[in-house]
C-alpha cells in the first residue's frame, strides 16, 4: 500500500479549510503524498483515517461506518467530518 492509498484523494483534500489538519503527518505535494516537513509551506494536508476520526470525535457527533463507502473509507470519513463542521459538506 502506498501513501496515496492511505489518505483521501487530492481533490477532496483541497477542499479542507486552511488551518484544519495543520498538524497532519502527511501532505499532498507535486510528487504525491509525502511526510510533512518544515521546508514546505502552504501545503495541502493529507489526513490519515486516525487523524480524521480524532477530528470527528472532537465534534461530539456520532457516525455510522456502515453508511461509508468501504472502497474509500478515508474519503468517506473526511466527508463525514466536513458535514459535522461549520463550513459544510465536502465533495
Amino acid at each position: 500500500m502506498n501513501l496515496e492509498e492511505m489518505v483521501p484523494p487530492l481533490e477532496l483534500c483541497k477542499q479542507i479549510q486552511k488551518g484544519c489538519f495543520a498538524d497532519s503527518v502527511l501532505i499532498w505535494h507535486k510528487d504525491g503524498v509525502i511526510e510533512r516537513s518544515p521546508v514546505f509551506c502552504d501545503t495541502i494536508p493529507a489526513p490519515t483515517l486516525l487523524e480524521i476520526m480524532d477530528a470527528i470525535d472532537k465534534t461530539g457527533c456520532s457516525y455510522d461506518f456502515c453508511e461509508w463507502d468501504q472502497n474509500n473509507i478515508t474519503a468517506s470519513a473526511l466527508k463525514a467530518w466536513g458535514s459535522f463542521t461549520d463550513w459544510g459538506k465536502l465533495g
